[in-house]
């Protein structure tokens, strides 16, 4: 787990945080580009959504982390870092993981 500098300002008496992505990203020289993608799991009945950000170039390193929650039979896809930010229930704003969330992001990436 990574901690990762958000810009922070107050609108309609709410607090939003907007993460600062690269500043935990390697790679930048190889690939400057950061890709999202919002992950959606319903569990009783309940919406969790992540945001995974990821760079996508074959000169980035192998990331071998990802390999140990894919299935077995998959090989590891993955070049470069992975973050994966829960998301707010409204979709939009990002919030802090707790314990019990660090096992569906890991769901989360193996989808």
């Amino acid at each position: 787990m990574v901690s990762v500098v958000a810009r922070s300002e107050l609108a309609s008496g709410r607090q939003h945080r907007f993460p600062v992505v690269e500043s935990v990203m390697d790679g930048a020289r190889t690939q400057p580009h950061i890709h999202n993608t919002t992950v959606t799991l319903v569990i009783a009945n309940t919406a969790v959504q992540f945001r995974i950000f990821y760079k996508r170039h074959l000169k980035l390193p192998l990331n071998h982390c990802v390999s140990h929650i894919l299935p077995p039979n998959h090989q590891p896809i993955v070049h470069g870092d992975l973050l994966v930010m829960k998301l707010a229930s409204d979709g939009d704003l990002v919030v802090n993981m707790q314990a019990g969330d660090v096992g569906l992001a890991d769901l989360a990436v193996s989808l």
